[in-house]
Parts: C-alpha cells; structure tokens; sequence
C-alpha cells in the first residue's frame, strides 16, 4: 500500500519575501459583472476591510503570519 508522506508541507521554515507579493486590483475584474453573487462577495470583502481597521493584528501577531489564518 502507497502513504503519500506530506511532511515537507508542515515543514517548510519561515516564510521568505511575504511582503514583497503584489496583487492586481480585482475591482477591475468585479467591475464588469453584475452578479448576485458577486454583490454579495463584494459587501463581505468591505465587512472584512471594515474589521481589519476596527481591528487591525497586534504587533505580536504581525510577527507571526500563520497566527492570521
């Protein structure tokens, strides 16, 4: 029988240059459709922008990444 050994996953070392990933504006994708779902998808996109400033991760938390999962 096969076991697939899928400890390198859990044992990857810190993350490296997590800064430095840039994303591309997804309100130009959104824009152009006009979907229930994807109104709905928007509103909880503001809920959670809206949460982070009313409270935003503490320092300690900033220095651990996998903490804001």
């Amino acid at each position: 029988m096969f076991y697939f050994d899928d400890e390198f996953l859990f044992d990857q070392g810190p993350t490296r240059k997590l800064g430095e990933i840039q994303f591309h504006d997804y309100n130009k994708a959104f824009e152009l459709y006009n979907l229930p779902n994807l109104t709905i998808f928007k509103e909880q996109i503001n809920t959670f922008k809206e949460s982070l400033i009313m409270a935003p991760a503490s320092k300690e938390q900033m220095k651990d990444i996998e903490a804001l999962q």
